[in-house]
């Protein structure tokens, strides 16, 4: 009640989202997609979440209680937009260019080098040599009065890049678009790399909270949807320790313990005294803290 209502927002509130590819919320089914090529991955789930919208019952934020799915999240509706410039290799072959000439200059035209601070009437102030117009303040910068911090997209086409060696012809520079064709492009903001395969996450959020419900409901969806080979869609890969992992390490702390216990007895010939250094060291324990506490260490 305490968040203001505004035109074509809705409020989502739960726990930590994604914690730990642990999702606590039941109204959310989360799953991967594996496979090698990233670009592949992502027009998969584009196609995927199509397939499921065709295939889920569309439910109706006014009527929550009616059940459905609200919205249905990938790497092609998540993350951060970006531009993508794709290098024709041809044409940088036949100009003696490399990929790194380019994107060096596309960095020096972005990020610019920096050359230190002075000292102005208002505190330091950073200088950065850079290529092209800046009309912002700074490189990276928020956009000031409606202008942008750094080149546009004509001034990026028209990015001069130096050749090695003049052309025949004379030309000793050509503008970025005659060697590359530039997009805007959405990058996702959670990529994950196990086992030399990469997993992009998808997310169906319902309106029901009843989770095996939700959970069935996209299982039964998602048949009929063929993969291409090498790539498949199950649970995500958690990154923390699994529960016979944490057995494993314990059985492996155990016979730490029993080896170290053997080494000091034959050691010292006796059973009493390893054993009295060892119930010391686990009472220290517990009573090191309660001692730096007493003491206002």
């Amino acid at each position: 009640d305490a968040l203001p209502e505004q035109p074509g927002v809705r409020y989502h509130v739960g726990e930590r989202d994604g914690w730990w590819m642990g999702n606590r919320d039941p109204r959310e089914v989360q799953f991967v997609l594996r496979g090698e090529d990233m670009g592949v991955l992502f027009e998969l789930s584009e196609k995927f979440a199509e397939h499921l919208a065709a295939r889920l019952p569309k439910g109706n934020p006014d009527d929550p209680d009616a059940g459905g799915y609200d919205t249905i999240t990938g790497p092609f509706n998540e993350g951060n937009q970006e531009l993508q410039v794709v290098l024709d290799t041809d044409r940088l072959r036949r100009l003696g260019l490399r990929a790194d000439d380019v994107a060096q200059m596309i960095s020096l035209a972005f990020q610019g080098v920096p050359l230190g601070q002075i000292r102005g009437p208002q505190g330091e102030v950073e200088l950065r040599l850079s290529t092209g117009s800046l009309r912002g303040p700074a490189l990276g910068a928020p956009p000031v009065d409606g202008q942008q911090a750094g080149p546009g997209m004509a001034e990026l086409e028209d990015l001069r890049i130096t050749l090695p060696s003049p052309t025949a012809s004379g030309v000793a520079e050509v503008p970025l678009a005659s060697v590359a064709h530039i997009e805007l492009t959405r990058s996702p903001w959670w990529v994950q790399r196990v086992d030399r395969q990469t997993e992009v996450r998808m997310k169906v959020r319902f309106f029901s909270d009843d989770r095996e419900t939700n959970q069935a409901l996209v299982e039964t969806a998602q048949e009929g949807f063929v993969m291409p080979q090498g790539y498949s869609f199950g649970e995500g890969t958690r990154w923390g320790v699994e529960e016979g992992e944490m057995v494993e390490l314990a059985i492996n702390l155990g016979l730490c313990l029993i080896l170290v216990y053997a080494v000091m007895a034959s050691l010292f010939e006796s059973f009493l005294q390893p054993g009295a250094i060892l119930l010391t060291g686990l009472l220290g324990c517990f009573g090191a803290p309660w001692a730096l506490w007493a003491t206002d260490t």
